[in-house]
């Protein structure tokens, strides 16, 4: 599978959506944020009062940021001018728990659902996107070191 990439288009790319892999990827970033925040806020002199951040930021990206995230990437999308900051707002909340899902895709590399995650990524939904299928060479012609040869 892969991660999408700056190309991604709503209209092209959202039927091969992995949502299972997406929501699976998506909820270790926000864990992985959740802790940094937590951590933060240990450090800052919060006390016990930071412990909440580790359940309310996965709780919170799926009720909050994930709709906000779709909705206003679909309106950037069909070019809503100033829309792609808003999305690019929330994510600076989420990035902080990228170096976290990188360092678990090296320690467990079949925990992570893409082959080489990003250390950091300022995107608020990472969509996953299933490969698409190879479309079949006709027989007549084949492909030799990227110049078309026909069969005769």
């Amino acid at each position: 599978m892969s991660e999408q990439d700056n190309t991604f288009s709503w209209k092209r790319d959202f039927k091969h959506v992995n949502w299972q892999a997406t929501l699976k990827y998506n909820l270790f970033r926000a864990t992985g944020a959740g802790i940094v925040w937590c951590i933060l806020e240990l450090l800052s002199g919060a006390g016990m009062h930071a412990l909440p951040m580790l359940i309310a930021f996965p709780i919170g990206y799926f009720i909050f940021l994930l709709p906000i995230g779709l909705v206003t990437g679909w309106l950037s999308g069909k070019g809503v001018p100033w829309v792609g900051l808003v999305n690019f707002l929330f994510a600076l909340m989420l990035f902080v728990g990228d170096p976290l899902v990188f360092i678990l895709k090296k320690a467990k590399p079949e925990l992570v659902p893409i082959d080489k995650p990003a250390f950091f990524n300022f995107k608020l939904i990472i969509f996953i996107i299933n490969e698409p299928a190879a479309t079949p060479v006709e027989p007549e012609a084949r492909e030799l070191s990227g110049s078309l040869f026909k069969k005769n």
